[in-house]
């Protein structure tokens, strides 16, 4: 075969090759999650393609690499890059589609064809695989949501496959089970057959291509394997319910319990990566899953405050993934997954499983499951979680699956209630599984409380708040004590109150009027009531009389100013006394200063300089003599 030339091109590369190349580089050269880098791309319209080709690409790596040496493109061809040349050389060799178009590498690639084929076929690391993967049947899930299962078998009736049957062969669970295993690894190009434990799932040959198929793109069928199935029908909720998966993407479970509701109840699916998040509502919206809320966040950040009535409950978290047996044959060299990554995984696996234990007073049920085989991540978070919590719930073993389905280890308290598929068994996933149950209907404290300690406690706490409230009452009289009252300041205090009223409902000039006329008529029943009240208190000390001059300067009102304006300021205000009157009682003055019918009001004392009690009673001393 001659050398091609490797020229620069203005044609570019399809975007989906591009996008795979770099996925797989990723995936083998940084240890990155295959399935997490498809997530993450930006592609979201090639995301079901690029899944499938990067999937592919990986699985043959080992021959990829054997036929980069034996042919030795890269040599030939330096300029070529090597990750875009294995995907390229997948698509050519394993999936049987010719690379047409401009671009130089297609061009390169294509050239090569009769030599891969021919390398191909001397590769004996390539024969242990193809049996492997042919012994492998591929599930199909029915989207009861978009299509019954009877419209999906005629489908493929009329497009020439033929469905096959388990013949019966006794009562025996087990016979039952082993005959089925028979005929599922052993189905031809045209045949298929329905699973004998999950409703609605097809079972076809392993070689088979489903991305041509019109039920494929339409969201009708899709490609979900049994073990994953398990989640959603040991959750078994009916229709109704209110369900939360706390890991939600891609979106194969959520879409399977909506199937199973028929749309009819809410599920909310959690996703914490946007990019994840993304393929989650576009997986749901094609589902046409209408009874799914998606919510992009950590599941760790919602309670029941934010999830009201949440009834069931599903938790498939991240894990090592090391029951995919894509994953397996990719990376048998590194097959092991280290102690550090192992714990990180089953610390975050616990801490989920905990706060859907005690977050959510209305779950009845909670399903855990991984992808994964390492009991460190299984039996040893169920373990962990059931100590580290209130007994709210129980393990169970569903009597749906246990004739199928493998215990887990008893080494761990309730371990053997999980519940596994093994690849080299059941020809799924590797999968574990587990089943919780509330043990009671009311939510139970985390910290057990002794009733007769509460009762105790009750009584305490009467004693010591009675004690309390005895002390406060003391306190308040102690402090409320009454003191001796200024009968003089209480009727000061009373005329304030008048005139605050009549400023609210009237003028100053009726305030003044009528205010001061009740004064003269009232004045000589309420002497007699101050009389009185002197004789009772002998605390009392009456105000000393002012002098003619002084007592006219406090009590005078400028008259003119209260009809210009209407409105007395209370500091100004006093009582007044007609000069008719105090001429009539010019000789009874100081008595009745002394009765305290002259009040001067309290403001306007402070306002001038007053003289001191001794000064005052020298000053009456004097008067009284003359």
């Amino acid at each position: 075969m001659s050398e091609t030339k490797f020229r620069h091109s203005t044609a570019r590369v399809p975007r989906l090759y591009k996008e795979a190349g770099k996925i797989v580089q990723k995936v083998r050269e940084e240890g990155g999650s295959f399935k997490g880098l498809v997530f993450q791309s930006k592609q979201r319209s090639l995301l079901k393609s690029l899944y499938a080709l990067v999937a592919e690409t990986l699985r043959h790596g080992s021959e990829l690499d054997a036929l980069l040496r034996q042919t030795q493109i890269l040599i030939k061809e330096p300029r070529l890059d090597p990750w875009l040349a294995r995907v390229l050389i997948t698509e050519l060799v394993w999936r049987q589609r010719p690379l047409s178009g401009p671009a130089m590498p297609l061009k390169i690639v294509q050239s090569y064809k009769s030599q891969f084929l021919s390398e191909q076929n001397n590769l004996s690391i390539n024969l242990p695989q193809a049996a492997s993967r042919a012994s492998r049947p591929r599930f199909i899930r029915i989207n009861t949501l978009k299509a019954s299962e009877d419209e999906v078998i005629n489908f493929f009736l009329q497009e020439g496959w033929h469905l096959q049957t388990v013949e019966d062969v006794g009562t025996s669970e087990d016979k039952k089970y082993s005959h089925f295993l028979q005929k599922i690894s052993s189905l031809s190009e045209r045949e298929f057959i329905k699973d004998i434990h999950i409703p609605n799932l097809l079972v076809f040959p392993g070689n088979m291509e489903f991305y041509n198929i019109e039920l494929y793109h339409t969201g009708s069928i899709l490609l979900q394997d049994k073990a994953s199935c398990m989640s959603a029908f040991l959750l078994n909720a009916p229709l109704g319910s209110t369900v939360l998966d706390m890991c939600a993407a891609p979106g194969m479970k959520t879409t399977h319990i909506a199937a199973t509701l028929n749309n009819i109840g809410t599920i909310y699916a959690i996703e914490k990566h946007p990019a994840r998040f993304d393929s989650l509502c576009q997986i749901v919206s094609q589902a046409e899953a209408t009874c799914v809320k998606p919510i992009c966040g950590s599941s760790l950040d919602f309670t029941h405050k934010d999830l009201p009535d949440v009834e069931y409950i599903i938790v498939d978290p991240t894990c090592s993934g090391t029951g995919m047996t894509s994953r397996k044959e990719l990376f048998s060299d590194t097959e092991d997954v280290s102690k550090a990554r192992l714990e990180k995984l089953a610390g975050f696996q616990c801490a989920i499983l905990r706060h859907a234990m005690q977050n959510f007073p209305n779950v009845k049920r909670i399903v855990y499951s991984t992808c994964s085989l390492c009991p460190e991540e299984n039996e040893a978070v169920m373990e962990e979680v059931l100590k580290s919590t209130p007994p709210n719930f129980k393990a169970i073993v569903p009597s749906n699956c246990t004739q199928w389905m493998k215990r887990g280890s008893n080494s761990y308290e309730q371990g053997d209630c999980g519940l596994y598929a093994r690849p080299e068994v059941d020809l799924t996933n590797g999968f574990f599984v587990a089943v919780f149950e509330r043990t009671e209907n009311e939510y139970v404290l985390k910290e057990p409380i002794d009733l007769t300690q509460v009762e105790v406690g009750k009584e305490d706490l009467k004693k010591k708040k009675k004690k309390k409230d005895n002390k406060k009452a003391t306190d308040e009289e102690t402090v409320r004590a009454p003191e001796p009252v200024n009968p003089a300041f209480e009727r000061m205090k009373r005329a304030m109150g008048n005139f605050n009223t009549a400023l609210e409902n009237g003028s100053a000039n009726e305030l003044n009027g009528d205010t001061i006329q009740e004064s003269k008529s009232s004045k000589k029943s309420k002497k007699k009531k101050v009389d009185k009240e002197q004789e009772t208190n002998e605390d009392f000390i009456p105000l000393e009389p002012c002098t003619e001059k002084k007592k006219k300067r406090k009590s005078h009102i400028d008259e003119e100013h209260l009809t210009e304006t209407g409105n007395i300021h209370e500091n100004n205000f006093t009582d007044s006394i007609s000069k008719k009157k105090k001429k009539k009682k010019k000789s009874n003055e100081l008595d009745e200063d002394a009765d305290g019918d002259n009040i001067v009001a309290q403001d306007s004392i402070e306002s001038a300089p007053v003289e001191s009690i001794s000064k005052k009673k020298k000053k009456k001393n004097k008067r009284n003599s003359e």
